[in-house]
């Protein structure tokens, strides 16, 4: 491992120092739907293949792999827009046409959709490149996901795309086991690729013949980089557990080409740039009660099981508790409840950004189907400009077979 990562490491401090100006992007990362459902990603409650995006230490217990994965994912005020269908289609139509007059009464009738004047809509599709091996403290995977995020203020559009392909190594030690107590620290390697747009516009320019041939010539950066987390993770009885990640450690990238000079974009005269992720620090605690431990229970119920965690993300904001540029921190206080019945049905709920989210996931043997409903908050205050995301994915996780590797055995036992 030391052959990977201090070469990696290396590599990663050159590049930096070779760019002055450096640009701020969003983390890498592969939420799960069973995930959002719960509130969020929980640092002390994660096993299996999501392991490699929120805690690398949890990769010591998991045993798992993903043949494929594909979620989709929406945001904004869907029941806004669903009793507004009508005037969608028509907006869409009047565009197609091209009718001047048309147009201007379909963006008037947008802007008495929008509520408070304000639209925030995007999406989120994970997959179809998706798949995973973990085993005892190894997990590499390959993972494909495009977002969307469009902000419409009045006339103004700002909307984000990106597509993310990422190829996280990670590794797990077993640093204590005792009867009852068990400490893993764990790490990964992220080498990935981006393809960002980023564009501002005026739905007037939509009207303009020549503004509207010139939409798509717009810069396409792809950014080459890579960057790392490390995790920590503590297990009393199995069941209380305590959990620590320091997320993107240092995650940077540059731009490798342009797929906007493909399309006819004009080059850039701004200097190249520094791609950077900002740091994270996440910390959580989770609980599982299981009945069939303290009792004997029915062969039904035996994996009867209720899981609570609390967590809080972003440590690091508490520090710029007083700059307004940053969110307020109790955005990061989240919790989760799960409620496990048959080995195969769960119930989730949770709080994130000081909004509810629920789930339901049905996940018989290898298929997994899970959808959830989840408030977010894209303001930096709470309930500023909260919003609602839907999420359901259908995946394929079969079970790996246990490994005994060296780096896995307990250095103290």
């Amino acid at each position: 491992m030391k052959k990977i990562v201090i070469p990696f490491v290396a590599l990663l401090c050159l590049v930096s120092a070779l760019f002055a100006e450096e640009v701020t992007i969003a983390p890498l990362g592969y939420p799960s739907t069973a995930g959002n459902g719960l509130g969020g990603p929980h640092a002390a409650y994660t096993d299996g293949i999501y392991s490699l995006f929120v805690n690398p230490a949890a990769l010591q217990w998991a045993n798992e792999s993903m043949i494929t994965d594909l979620t989709f994912g929406v945001v904004g005020p869907i029941g806004k827009l669903l009793e507004n269908m009508d005037s969608i289609a028509g907006i869409g139509e009047s565009f197609s046409d091209g009718n001047t007059s048309a147009m201007s009464d379909a963006l008037t009738k947008l802007t008495e959709i929008m509520p408070n004047g304000k639209l925030p809509i995007g999406a989120d599709i994970r997959g179809p490149i998706s798949f995973g091996y973990t085993a005892n403290g190894l997990g590499i995977g390959l993972f494909s996901r495009t977002t969307v995020d469009a902000r419409i203020i009045g006339l103004n559009i700002d909307a984000t795309a990106y597509t993310d392909l990422t190829l996280p190594i990670g590794l797990s030690f077993n640093l204590l086991k005792l009867k009852d107590h068990e400490l893993s620290a764990g790490l990964v390697l992220k080498p990935f690729a981006r393809v960002l747009i980023n564009k501002e516009l005026s739905a007037l320019d939509l009207m303009d013949e020549e503004k509207k041939d010139n939409l798509l010539k717009i810069p396409m950066p792809v950014i080459a980089g890579g960057g790392g987390d490390l995790g920590l993770m503590y297990r009393f009885k199995k069941d209380l557990v305590l959990g620590f990640a320091a997320k993107d450690v240092y995650t940077a990238g540059i731009k490798v080409y342009d797929l906007g000079s493909l399309l006819g974009a004009e080059k850039e005269e701004s200097p190249d740039a520094l791609y950077r992720v900002p740091l994270a620090l996440n910390a959580g605690l989770a609980y599982t009660f299981r009945p069939s431990s303290f009792w004997k229970t029915p062969k039904a119920f035996q994996s009867f099981y209720v899981a609570l965690m609390a967590d809080w993300a972003n440590l690091q904001n508490v520090f710029s508790w007083d700059d307004r540029q940053h969110r307020n921190p109790l955005l990061d206080i989240g919790g989760g409840l799960e409620i496990g019945l048959f080995s195969f049905l769960k119930f989730r709920a949770g709080v994130h950004e000081l909004l509810p989210s629920v789930g339901i996931g049905l996940e018989p043997a290898v298929f997994k189907l899970n959808l959830a409903l989840y408030g977010k908050e894209l303001g930096n205050e709470p309930g500023v400009n909260s919003t609602l995301g839907v999420d359901f994915s259908i995946s394929f996780r079969p079970d790996t077979k246990k490994k005994t590797w060296f780096w896995s055995k307990p250095l103290i036992k």
